[in-house]
């Protein structure tokens, strides 16, 4: 509006500051690695695990389970593989761990469509886990295209390699991949996941989720082997992003 001064993080300068949150997904993996390896009261590992907590924090406010997950399992898995044997210390640690994960991920999810405040106000509690309805919103989108709106083709990819670049450079740039399954079922201010399968199938149907069945395959592939010991004992923050990766995907 005129004479009102906006920061937008989508399309200006400030894109620059929205894309160094990318940076920080490797934080809490980095931090768990330390401790391992050096303690948990040293002074370097208390600063890189306050870090991790705050980078968390501020990504969580995004409301984005996924993300979280990603970056809190993968500091699960380095602090699985970071120490060799099955030692009880190390499963119950990993036990505490997916426990906490699940709680931070539900924590989001009640949080971030009424804020912090409001939740402590109308006395909210955990009732139950809550996971994504991907199922269902696959088989809107296979009702959908190509009856109702024809096949994206390679736009999810395009949009995909484009996003980093600040809409100040490139004013074309497009909005969304192709196809926005929220405003086809009429809902506002949502994002609805479909998983992977349903990004393949709305950019070429079914040929395309054969493809993208192959292409995880071989993805998988090559993160297995970054299961060799010795790069597990050098660098299993590698493997265990690009394993979280792949199941967030």
């Amino acid at each position: 509006k005129k004479g009102t001064k906006v920061l937008d993080m989508g399309c200006g300068w400030g894109a620059f500051l929205e894309h160094t949150q990318y940076f920080g997904y490797a934080l809490p993996s980095l931090a768990i690695l330390l401790v391992v390896r050096r303690g948990w009261l040293k002074p370097e590992c208390l600063l890189a695990l306050a870090a991790a907590v705050i980078q968390v924090a501020f990504l969580g406010q995004g409301g984005g389970r996924r993300v979280i997950g990603v970056m809190v399992g993968a500091a699960i898995l380095v602090w699985m593989l970071a120490q060799p044997g099955l030692k009880l210390k190390k499963m119950l640690g990993v036990g505490v761990g997916v426990v906490g994960l699940l709680f931070i991920m539900d924590f989001v999810l009640e949080i971030r469509t009424q804020g912090y405040e409001a939740y402590v106000e109308s006395g909210s509690r955990f009732d139950r886990l809550h996971v994504d309805d991907n199922f269902l919103r696959l088989a809107q989108v296979i009702e959908i295209i190509p009856d109702k709106h024809p096949f994206v083709y390679l736009q999810p990819i395009f949009f995909a390699m484009i996003r980093p670049i600040p809409r100040v450079f490139l004013e074309s740039k497009p909005i969304d991949p192709g196809f926005d399954l929220p405003s086809e079922l009429g809902i506002e201010g949502v994002s609805l996941s479909m998983s992977i399968i349903g990004e393949w199938y709305m950019s070429f149907g079914w040929v395309a989720v054969m493809f993208g069945g192959w292409l995880h395959g071989r993805l998988a592939s090559a993160a297995n082997a970054l299961r060799e010991d010795w790069v597990l004992a050098n660098n299993p923050i590698m493997f265990a992003l690009a394993v979280m990766v792949l199941v967030s995907g």
